[in-house]
């Protein structure tokens, strides 16, 4: 039991230091999104209502890659939790998946929380928020389904 808490004390801590740094992965892979939405539509703006094409393209461009990104985090979670966990079906076992369920979406929080701070909303920001939503949905997604994780994230270890 002692073990088990320990077990994950260590999978939240580690699993936090390493969301916060995949928050700038997440921010890499909406990039090219958000210089898309510039370049297609330099006077569109989020924040007084004047979106058009070239925003929501980008909008999309931005979204595919940021929920890719948080989407392998969500992927390496779930494979490590499951060596981790071993199988253990007990109440203890269910509090690891509370905890990946938190950790999964921590990447994509941290920065919609950022993008939340903002007084005018650029397409990243937009972009981050619902990537949050998306991430989320897509832990439940990759649990009851864990043969979609090899189909965009094989690369990922212990998948």
């Amino acid at each position: 039991m002692v073990a088990t808490i320990g077990y994950i004390i260590l999978y939240a801590l580690g699993g936090t230091l390493l969301a916060a740094t995949w928050t700038f992965l997440i921010g890499i892979a909406g990039a090219p999104g958000a210089f898309l939405a510039y370049k297609l539509a330099p006077h569109e703006s989020w924040h007084d209502g004047s979106v058009g094409k070239g925003s929501i393209i980008g909008l999309l461009v931005c979204v595919i890659g940021q929920v890719y990104v948080a989407l392998a985090f969500t992927a390496l979670g779930i494979g490590l939790l499951r060596t981790l966990r071993a199988n253990r079906p007990d109440l203890i076992g269910w509090i690891f998946w509370v905890v990946a369920f938190v950790i999964s979406g921590l990447p994509a929080l941290f920065a919609a929380k950022e993008a939340a701070s903002k007084a005018e909303k650029k397409t990243q920001d937009v972009a981050s928020v619902i990537t949050l939503v998306l991430a989320e949905v897509g832990f439940f997604i990759f649990l009851l389904f864990p043969s979609l994780m090899r189909v965009g994230w094989a690369w990922m270890p212990y998948v």
